[in-house]
């Protein structure tokens, strides 16, 4: 397909970019544990025609949509493969207005759909992204094996193929980000039971991402940061609980200052959840990177010696 989209990013390189110093991005490797400065978002989180879809594919997905507005059958182009990839363009690119203007006037989150946008976003981040297919992709193939080693019927085997097959993951993973019912739960664990803060990282403390960096919205935490850029953020409180990682942070109407304790506890989170790299600015990525590696060999450590007891 002449113009395609071969490097198709499941953590925006907008966002990612929110992040770098002078237009470039420092990268942490957690394979190996290199640190690399002055690089360009463009090489990072992505794959090869990641969101790609046939027609065919793509009448399934639409179902629901279509079922509610059928009008938008019209505004569809069918033989487009990167349907997909079109749309997080497009989202991206509004996201990214929204976000300059609530960095610059923290009152526009509360702004006519602004909230909406934001739970949008975020839950396109969470579902997007290759650690959710990874993870959905161990469990077919887990819950696969066990099922085919039963004693099932030719209608059975087929369903087991149909529902926990090897191309089973991806077909889950586009019908989260494209239906209508997985967003609508989102926005209703979002806004029905946080409470927002425009948040501001203390003194010289930055925030870092990982390449995956809303997984927090997958799992439910009772708190989570969601960064804006390096230093400001929202953060996403359960009320009457008592949050793990920036309780200790009072907010003062909806805003909210991090400690240099928090964020750091924060970004390592961050590295935790890491499949392949965090990024941010050289210096604080080079801190957390030491931090997070002494932590590491701490915990080797203590496993060798209570395996010799």
């Amino acid at each position: 397909m002449a113009g395609a989209t071969k490097n198709q990013h499941f953590v925006p390189q907008s966002y990612i970019d929110r992040f770098s110093e002078n237009g470039k991005i420092s990268v942490y490797f957690r394979e190996d544990g290199r640190l690399l400065s002055n690089q360009t978002s463009r090489n990072y989180a992505a794959d090869r025609y990641y969101y790609d879809a046939s027609r065919d594919e793509l009448e399934i997905l639409l179902r629901e949509q279509i079922g509610l507005y059928p009008e938008i059958q019209q505004c569809i182009d069918w033989n487009n493969p990167q349907l997909i990839e079109h749309y997080f363009s497009r989202s991206e690119a509004a996201a990214k207005e929204l976000f300059d203007k609530i960095e610059q006037d923290p009152a526009a989150i509360d702004a006519d759909g602004s909230v909406a946008k934001i739970v949008i976003f975020l839950h396109d981040l969470a579902y997007r992204n290759h650690a959710y297919r990874d993870d959905i992709a161990k469990i077919n193939a887990t819950t696969y094996e066990a099922m085919s080693a039963m004693n099932l019927t030719e209608k059975e085997r087929q369903y087991v193929e149909d529902t926990y097959g090897q191309e089973q993951a991806r077909s889950q993973q586009l019908n989260a980000i494209t239906g209508i019912s997985p967003v609508l739960q989102t926005n209703q664990k979002l806004i029905g039971e946080y409470e927002i803060f425009f948040a501001t990282a203390e003194k010289d403390a930055r925030f870092l991402i990982s390449d995956d960096p809303a997984y927090a919205v997958r799992l439910d935490f009772p708190e989570f940061c969601f960064p804006l850029s390096g230093k400001h953020a929202l953060l996403f409180r359960k009320p009457n609980v008592m949050a793990p990682i920036m309780g200790t942070d009072i907010p003062v109407g909806n805003r909210i200052s991090i400690s240099i304790p928090n964020v750091v506890r924060y970004n390592l989170l961050q590295f935790c959840f890491s499949s392949q790299y965090v990024f941010g600015d050289a210096l604080n990525l080079g801190q957390l990177k030491l931090l997070w590696e002494n932590a590491q060999n701490a915990n080797a450590l203590r496993s060798q010696s209570i395996r010799k007891q």
